[in-house]
């Protein structure tokens, strides 16, 4: 591509370490073309590398009684918004998550542009049973020129499947950055203790109940197999999960080393034997899209064990890169940790990362999707 695009990003919240992936992908478009970053809250946990950043106001706050309520994405907000288009002469408006384009798209004009918008989990599954969202995603589809990127083949069918009308669509998978996990040097096993890991929020659809309860059915099954079981991360159900950890009174040892950086996480991996990831669809409909951290353990070689959901498969071929189980089922899952408990490193697994979901890859699959958006604008 030759000429320098003026992309213009809109994600309602940055710094998050939940959203690692978008920040990385954004910092990657900034080395290469003019980028711009409109958002509304600021995490600031992990601090965005480009110098084009504004916050902007989604809402007018009004007061009733001694309370503020906030009235979101009035007209005023659609007024700044174009005011940043133009001033910025945007080629292409980018926005992440289907639930922050319908309502940042509700009170604009046409737009002589293309629009991108990126669906990543809840916003092309639980939030499409919500009729109000997919009618007003729809009527975003019928007045501008959309274009839909989901991050796995399975969240694009389901989403069609619920009712969502797109005119162009795209598979777009996350990219891993290869040249950062990277297992460094020989790898000496001082600990015959295999240690299996996870490293993710603790959300319901991340599954660290059931996989608590099947690490507790293999101990009682294999007494003579020792492990070490690693949950890392934080999160509205970390208290829960610890507690019951303590309910099932493991003889092995359970890990939560808290909230974990890049650089943590790469050091757990490089220690690690295993890495588990036990996601399910949650109770109100939530899907993982396909989990960064699965890629990033597998281009650090580890075997995987995780679970027949959403676009997982896509990833990890069940008894290639590690196992596959279904959701909720305690005794395949056993029968799985069993399998894969002295499996070692697979080369397999980083060459899978290498093929299909690299970062430069992934880059160059999205700005292949801006050129053809720009070209049907």
């Amino acid at each position: 591509m030759s000429k320098t695009l003026n992309i213009l990003i809109y994600c309602h919240r940055i710094g998050s370490r939940t959203i690692n992936f978008i920040q990385s992908e954004i910092e990657g478009l900034n080395q290469i073309h003019n980028v711009k970053l409109l958002y509304h809250i600021d995490h600031n946990e992990n601090p965005i590398e480009i110098e084009d950043v504004s916050h902007i106001t989604h809402y007018d706050q009004i007061q009733i009684g001694h309370i503020k309520r906030a009235l979101p994405f009035l007209p005023s907000f659609a007024n700044t918004m174009q005011e940043h288009l133009e001033n910025f002469e945007a080629d292409v408006l980018h926005i992440h998550f289907g639930h922050s384009a319908d309502r940042v798209l509700e009170h604009l004009p046409q737009l002589n542009l293309p629009i991108i918008i990126s669906f990543h989990g809840k916003d092309a599954s639980e939030k499409l049973k919500n009729d109000t969202y997919l009618n007003r995603l729809n009527k975003c589809n019928r007045r501008f020129n959309l274009h839909h990127i989901f991050v796995s083949e399975h969240m694009r069918s389901f989403a069609k499947q619920a009712g969502l009308q797109f005119n162009h669509s795209y598979i777009l998978y996350y990219g891993t950055d290869l040249d950062y996990f990277e297992i460094d040097g020989i790898q000496e096993k001082t600990n015959p203790i295999p240690k299996f890991l996870q490293v993710s929020s603790f959300r319901q659809k991340k599954g660290h109940k059931y996989t608590l309860l099947a690490f507790k059915a293999f101990e009682k099954s294999y007494p003579n197999l020792p492990f070490e079981l690693i949950l890392a991360g934080g999160g509205t159900l970390l208290n829960e999960v610890q507690a019951l950890a303590s309910e099932l009174e493991f003889k092995n040892t359970i890990l939560f080393p808290g909230w974990v950086d890049k650089e943590g996480a790469k050091a757990l991996m490089s220690n690690a034997d295993v890495f588990v990831h036990h996601s399910i669809v949650s109770p109100d409909g939530d899907k993982e899209g396909i989990p960064n951290a699965i890629m990033e353990a597998m281009a650090m070689q580890l075997p995987i064990l995780s679970t027949l959901h959403s676009g997982i498969p896509e990833l990890v071929e069940d008894g290639v890169h590690g196992y596959l189980v279904e959701e909720r089922n305690i005794e395949e899952y056993v029968n799985a940790i069993h399998n894969i408990y002295k499996w070692g490193k697979r080369s397999q697994n980083r060459k899978q990362i290498e093929t299909k979901f690299e970062k430069k890859k992934h880059l160059q699959k999205l700005l292949s999707i801006y050129t053809k958006a720009i070209g049907n604008a």
